[in-house]
């Protein structure tokens, strides 16, 4: 019965070591050839192909990687292009073309024709190249005269290709808020000025073009600029200037225009033109009745008068000044005095008694009161009576 069962078997038992050996190489073959794919890569002279290692994120092997169109795409979108009028009284003619990288925010003023080495940096911001890459921006005269740019690459074979050649439009300079500059630039503390608008005073009692009036920094000081005068940034401030020629060499700025949106302002940073806006400082309305500026006011004579301001008993001629410093009110009888006023040495708040006017049996007393701004007033009208006796005499006031 036991050797009719061997027989029966279609292997022998002296074969069983020699099937498992085949079961174990069979297994084991996906493991040898992943094996020799590995060697062969680290090793070509066994038949494979030679590794290269990875290489740093950069324009040149983005472009190596056939991405070329995209990259281009991208860097198209963040270079625009401005006109950049020459400084005032430079030797420079015309005005030159300045290229502005919108995420980096950097520019150069160039003239046409030229190449600018550009690259892409770490996170795929668009800059000017301190050297020779393979990647730049050629600006130059196309068939029909006009500028044209295109970005242009080299290959690792040396070939130079072209992408997307486009006309060049140039438009005005754009106006950058003070964030835009950089923090050591003089132009990030004139972003930063307040304007309030026009010296009020100044348009009423001395006429002339209109001054703008600037609050630079923290420190309340002010600076008061006309359309047509020139700012330079000298010793560490902005200051009036009487000639540009005093500016050579130094940063300088000037009003270009004055709207309700805000004060725009242009300048030169060295050779490069900027173009920036002040939003209108907003201030309280000037709310002031006669009858909380005057008490017991009583005419003395045709061209005097005499009244209480806050408590404090004055006599008061046609054309007085009279100045509230220290909560305190007094009249501005010198003439250096007035001077100083007026360019802003003396500050505070002040009434121009003006005239007394005679309306039938009613006598008004006119003046003018400035707020230590100047860039707000209230027209004062403070009629008396001429049987009325001491007291308040309430009047009206027209503000502006």
């Amino acid at each position: 019965m036991i050797m009719h069962l061997r027989d029966c078997l279609f292997l022998g038992l002296e074969r069983i070591s020699w099937l498992g050996s085949l079961v174990l190489i069979l297994s084991n073959l996906p493991a040898i050839g992943l094996y020799v794919q590995l060697l062969s890569v680290d090793h070509p002279w066994i038949g494979g192909y030679e590794h290269v290692k990875p290489i740093p994120p950069s324009v040149d092997i983005r472009l190596q990687l056939a991405e070329a169109p995209v990259v281009v795409g991208d860097a198209r979108e963040q270079i625009s292009f401005s006109l950049d009028p020459p400084r005032p009284a430079s030797s420079l003619k015309g005005s030159g073309l300045l290229v502005r990288l919108n995420e980096s925010k950097q520019s150069k003023r160039v003239e046409v024709p030229v190449r600018l080495p550009i690259e892409f940096n770490k996170t795929g911001v668009l800059q000017f190249s301190s050297g020779d890459g393979r990647f730049w921006l050629d600006l130059r005269v196309g068939d029909a005269r006009c500028a044209e740019a295109a970005l242009v690459y080299e290959t690792l074979t040396g070939d130079t290709t072209e992408q997307q050649i486009w006309p060049v439009v140039a438009q005005e300079t754009p106006i950058q808020s003070a964030e835009e500059f950089p923090e050591s630039s003089p132009f990030r503390e004139l972003g930063e000025a307040r304007w309030w608008g026009t010296d009020l005073f100044l348009e009423e009692y001395k006429g002339g073009e209109a001054i703008h009036r600037l609050e630079m920094g923290s420190g309340g000081t002010f600076l008061d600029v006309s359309m047509n005068a020139w700012l330079v940034f000298k010793d560490h401030q902005w200051q009036s200037i009487a000639q540009i020629e005093e500016a050579q060499g130094l940063p300088i700025a000037r009003i270009k225009k004055a709207t309700s949106h805000g004060l725009e302002l242009e300048g030169w940073e060295a050779s490069s033109h900027v173009c920036l806006r002040l939003p209108p400082t907003l201030s309280t309305p000037l709310k002031m009745r006669s009858e909380d500026f005057f008490a017991q006011l009583r005419v003395r004579s045709e061209k005097q008068i005499s009244c209480m301001m806050d408590k404090q008993c004055l006599i008061l001629k046609v054309g007085d000044w009279v100045l509230k410093t220290d909560q305190r009110w007094r009249i501005l009888r010198k003439e250096e005095e007035k001077n100083a006023y007026v360019k802003g040495e003396l500050t505070g708040d002040l009434f121009v008694f003006d005239c007394i006017e005679t309306k039938g049996a009613v006598k008004n007393v006119c003046g003018h009161y400035f707020p230590a701004v100047r860039t707000q007033k209230a027209t004062m009208e403070c009629p008396v009576q001429r049987r009325q006796g001491p007291g308040v005499h309430k009047g009206r006031g027209k503000n502006r």
